[in-house]
């Protein structure tokens, strides 16, 4: 067999033999396992709680202005409205889980949306911590039922922000404040999300220079006014790729400029291309359906 030929086949075989999985309840939380490194380099926020840890190997991180090399029995907790993205990763590097939290579940009452976007950064460290986060995560991704997951994922983040909580009193962020300068921004660009808003007239509406809005914006939201926007982008992206809707189609709704650019965007953001991120979804939920009528 010719060297080439030999060479296609091992990299075609490594390709079919990597993992991508993933599970959601839209509006809760969505976990995310990717066996391979590449995506995520793009700098960007979340307006939801990220926690992450690698399965083997490590990844380094940048999280505002310090980086963390994330490794065996750490996890990272990164904070609505971080500014994040990976650096590099080890040659032994096997996957990552992620999971990103949206709103907290019934069963957490004692706290709240404030808790949720006062929660900060932090790294936890132990062999505990690490190994419940990986069980929660494998949970949530395998064939048990969505009612079961839903418990153990709600006992879960209970004693997350019990943890993180206790005895501290949380500070109310920036990003909380409804009636400020840079929130009054963020809401005219989540209302134009299809289209390229005109940030002259964002200033304009706010009585400041457009130059002001992108310095006070970025102060808070730890990204520019146009970064903000095509991230705003690929998240309404993301929630229409549990539909049937045409990749295509789904990039001209969103308003990318084609195909193309939407999935460089949103895997630059989400770890994985689009067409793979809705394959995962579905094979999760399947997998489920498939469990049920057993």
């Amino acid at each position: 067999m010719h060297a080439n030929e030999q060479s296609r086949r091992r990299k075609t075989s490594k390709y079919k033999s990597m993992a991508v999985k993933a599970f959601t309840i839209p509006s809760l939380f969505e976990v995310r396992f990717a066996d391979r490194a590449g995506g995520c380099e793009r700098p960007h926020t979340h307006s939801s709680l990220i926690i992450a840890a690698v399965s083997k190997g490590t990844v380094s991180l940048q999280m505002n202005s310090y980086e963390i090399c994330l490794g065996k029995e750490k996890v990272a907790a990164i904070g609505p409205h971080v500014r994040h993205c990976v650096c590099s990763y080890s040659p032994d590097f096997a996957g990552v889980y992620v999971l990103e939290i949206s709103s907290l579940p019934t069963g957490c009452e004692e706290f709240d949306e404030f808790h949720l976007q006062a929660f900060g950064s932090r790294v936890y460290q132990g062999k505990g911590s690490y190994d419940a986060f990986l069980v929660l995560c494998q949970t949530l991704l395998g064939r048990a039922s969505v009612f079961d997951k839903v418990k153990v994922y709600i006992d879960w983040v209970y004693r997350l922000f019990s943890d993180r909580f206790s005895g501290d009193s949380p500070q109310i962020p920036q990003s909380y404040e409804p009636n400020s300068l840079a929130n009054r921004i963020r809401k005219m660009l989540d209302e134009e999300w299809k289209e390229i808003p005109s940030y002259d007239d964002i200033a304009r509406s706010c009585g400041c220079s457009k130059e002001h809005c992108n310095r006070v914006f970025k102060q808070t939201f730890n990204l520019t006014m146009q970064a903000y926007f095509l991230n705003q982008k690929a998240a309404k992206a993301r929630e229409l790729l549990v539909s049937e809707t045409r990749l295509t189609e789904i990039s001209l709704m969103c308003g990318f400029y084609d195909q193309s650019h939407f999935t460089r965007v949103f895997k630059a953001i989400y770890q994985i291309s689009p067409q793979k991120y809705r394959e995962a979804v579905l094979e999760t939920r399947h997998s489920h359906t498939r469990k049920s009528d057993e």
